[in-house]
């Protein structure tokens, strides 16, 4: 893809980005696919710009004075993503759970620092 500023080709990379919704709840989100140019011009598909803006929108959006622990459900609606999305996510390690009788149960932390850009493990938990 060439650069529309420069006319110098871009590369594909993952970048770090700073999203704000409407103001509200500003988050770092890390790795995030785009084309990058040497000018410093930054390009992104349809999907990475929807997806930053549901990840956005979910965070701004959430209820105040959450849980320490949050459901499949509520980790769907503060991720604007699907239930199936979040076990996706479960299972290649992009999220960290544990059992709680038949039912993941999931850090409000950990989710914070995950949609914050901080670090976290991302190996699952499991406890009876």
């Amino acid at each position: 893809m060439k650069c529309i500023v420069c006319g110098e080709q871009t590369s594909l990379d993952h970048v770090s980005v700073n999203v704000n919704w409407k103001g509200k709840a500003p988050i770092k989100i890390s790795g995030v696919p785009a084309h990058v140019c040497p000018c410093g011009e930054v390009y992104y598909d349809a999907d990475s710009v929807e997806l930053l803006q549901a990840v956005g929108r979910g965070y701004a959006e959430r209820p105040q004075g959450m849980p320490d622990l949050l459901n499949v459900k509520e980790v769907a609606g503060l991720l604007s993503v699907s239930a199936q999305s979040v076990y996706n996510m479960l299972s290649d390690g992009r999220l960290r759970a544990s059992k709680v009788g038949r039912e993941w149960r999931f850090n409000v932390e950990d989710i914070r620092r995950i949609t914050t850009g901080g670090q976290s493990n991302r190996q699952n938990s499991h406890s009876a």
